[in-house]
């Protein structure tokens, strides 16, 4: 029906009737499912941990996620419930099934945070499974470099769960394999494992998280960017300030051509010539259909850097702070800059801190 681009109020086609009505007959056995909803067992005693374990998993059908909460008392007895669950169905445009993992991956990230802040259970203890290994490698390796899906998601992860805690899991107890598949409401009402959670949650020791095993990365995996390697010259071993000057200097170069690729050629079509206001206003006419950078009277310094133009050239003040380099202001460097000069005004407010940026040019 996605497919096929319907509307809400658009009538089912007729090849779909048989499916729709197989569909339509079989919700209703969901009137049967009864979820429990209590965590802790009536006489359970007193609780010695409390877990938090988060499943995902994915195949070309859909994507699956699901936690479950594992006490202990003092008597050593365990007893598992679910707690939440997802299930998605993969997008019509074909990715790849590592993605589709790494997608349920992040899924149980966000779960970990919503039920952090929901949950009033405290000293909770949280681990992470998956049947993906390729997830694995992508988590537990700082080395390797990541095209831009795998990377934000990987980044995402990161941010919400400690990789150390995330472990592998076989296919076999995965219960999340059962959200991720095609699986009718008469099947999930007759088979409570999925509401149960697997049946390694229910033992008394759980596989260590810590275990060291190496999840190693495929040199060929089209997710991993080839390494670039750059010819060096041999130096004394130690960064000076020259080099920390012209290390801004291309970090700055690299951002602007990003950012500001349209103006840059336009700018450097003039470069070289002397303008007069006439050539000043056409460049900037030009630039204006692409930003708002023409307000900036924008031009390139002996470095190759945008700067902001004007006319106070003869200003007894620092170039610098006459002309500073014009930056995007939705950056990751514009927020790491702000961020500096904020924390080293103490705070003190956004003129200060603005003013404070402008004066490092």
């Amino acid at each position: 029906m996605c497919k096929d681009k319907l509307d809400w109020d658009s009538v089912v086609p007729e090849y779909l009737h048989p499916v729709w009505e197989k569909w339509r007959q079989d919700i209703m056995e969901l009137e049967k499912l009864e979820i429990p909803r209590c965590y802790k067992p009536k006489d359970f005693g007193d609780i010695k941990a409390i877990e938090l374990h988060h499943i995902s998993d994915a195949s070309e059908s859909g994507i699956g996620q699901s936690s479950y909460l594992r006490i202990v008392n003092n008597l050593g007895e365990v007893h598992c419930s679910f707690v939440i669950g997802k299930a998605r169905v993969t997008p019509v445009k074909v990715v790849t099934v590592p993605r589709l993992e790494l997608v349920a991956a992040t899924i149980s990230a966000k779960m970990s945070t919503f039920l952090r802040n929901e949950l009033t259970y405290e000293n909770v203890t949280e681990f992470f499974w998956t049947d993906s290994r390729i997830v694995l490698g992508y988590l537990k390796n700082e080395a390797k470099r990541f095209h831009t899906f795998v990377a934000n998601r990987v980044q995402q992860i990161r941010n919400q769960t400690d990789p150390d805690r995330w472990s592998f899991v076989k296919s076999e107890p995965n219960v999340a394999d059962l959200a991720s598949r095609v699986l009718t409401a008469k099947q999930l009402v007759e088979d409570s494992t999925w509401l149960a959670g697997p049946p390694f949650l229910w033992q008394k020791e759980v596989i260590d998280v810590d275990q060291e095993i190496a999840y190693s990365l495929d040199e060929a995996d089209d997710e991993v960017k080839n390494a670039t390697v750059l010819s060096s010259m041999t130096g004394s071993g130690k960064i000076g300030v020259p080099e920390f000057e012209e290390a801004e200097k291309e970090i700055l170069k690299i951002l602007q051509r990003e950012h500001f690729e349209k103006e840059l050629e336009i700018i450097q079509s003039h470069s070289g010539v002397v303008e007069d206001r006439t050539a000043t206003r056409d460049r900037n006419r030009k630039i204006k259909k692409y930003s708002s950078l023409f307000r900036l009277d924008p031009f390139l310094d002996k470095n190759g850097l945008i700067r902001v133009g004007g006319r106070i050239q003869r200003a007894n003040i620092p170039h610098e702070l006459k002309h500073p380099v014009i930056i995007p202001s939705k950056s990751h460097l514009t927020k790491l800059l702000i961020t500096h000069y904020h924390q080293k005004v103490n705070h003190m407010g956004r003129g200060i801190t603005h003013n404070e940026l402008r004066q490092n040019g």
